[in-house]
């Protein structure tokens, strides 16, 4: 994925969104499948799409960022991301 990133130039914003998936719950569930995506406003694309962990999106974020080679690029952290788990990777 980072000589992905590289070889395609890609600068600017690159914004993080947890979603939770509509009838994507298995019986006995409460809450449906959670996914964190990975948007390059710049090339309009997305970089990366990786299930949230224990429904957890902040930790699915995290996950998903170690695997992109992010240099120089600001990641805008989704609107509903609460305070607590703002993070901004500024390199």
């Amino acid at each position: 994925m980072r000589k992905f990133s590289k070889s395609f130039g890609i600068k600017g914003v690159v914004s993080i969104d947890g979603k939770a998936l509509r009838r994507a719950s298995t019986r006995g569930q409460a809450t449906p499948l959670h996914m964190v995506n990975v948007w390059a406003a710049g090339i309009r694309m997305e970089l990366a799409q990786r299930k949230a962990t224990n429904r957890n999106e902040v930790a699915g974020a995290i996950g998903v960022l170690a695997l992109l080679d992010l240099d120089g690029l600001t990641a805008a952290r989704a609107k509903r991301l609460e305070v607590a788990a703002e993070f901004a990777v500024i390199r």
